[in-house]
């Protein structure tokens, strides 16, 4: 997603990419190697894999959407920035771990 991001970018069209948190330290690597450092990144808290339909849509909704309107709106030098403050404040990977073993132990 960040390199279509980074030819979008390119192109003077905005972008965000969307990332889940564990692939952020990837994502910022992959824009600095493609010379966008501060390319906007949108975090989809915890791992698609892991949540059911409503949590994902849950997560999406409750953090990575305003993420994404800041990416677009927010100016590029500042995008990390706005990514920075749209981090879920707690642990969400943690409770969707903790729901999908007690769904597992059932």
């Amino acid at each position: 997603m960040l390199r279509a991001s980074a030819a979008a970018e390119e192109a003077g069209v905005p972008s965000v990419s969307l990332t889940c948190e564990g692939f952020l330290g990837q994502a910022a690597t992959t824009a600095t190697g493609l010379g966008l450092p501060n390319l906007p990144v949108a975090v989809v808290p915890g791992h698609v894999d892991v949540q059911t339909v409503e949590e994902l849509r849950a997560n999406v909704l409750g953090f990575t959407v305003d993420a994404v309107v800041r990416g677009l709106t927010v100016a590029q030098e500042q995008a990390s920035v706005a990514v920075k403050l749209s981090l879920p404040t707690e642990d969400v990977l943690g409770i969707v771990k903790a729901k999908a073993a007690k769904k597992a132990a059932n």
